[in-house]
């Protein structure tokens, strides 16, 4: 079943190559709050740790 986690780190591994893919037309490409860049650490983070335990 995929999860919420899933989903997101789906969509941001297809932006993540759609940006490296073209120049980014924001010089430090896709620009995102520091809250949001924690929140989405700790979702990498868990993630991650799924992943190895698959």
């Amino acid at each position: 079943m995929e999860t919420a986690i899933d989903r997101i780190w789906d969509r941001l591994s297809r932006e993540h190559e759609r940006t490296t893919a073209a120049p980014a037309p924001h010089p430090r490409g896709v620009g995102i709050e520091a809250d949001d860049a924690a929140m989405l650490a700790r979702l990498f983070s868990l993630k991650a740790r799924e992943e190895v335990r698959s």
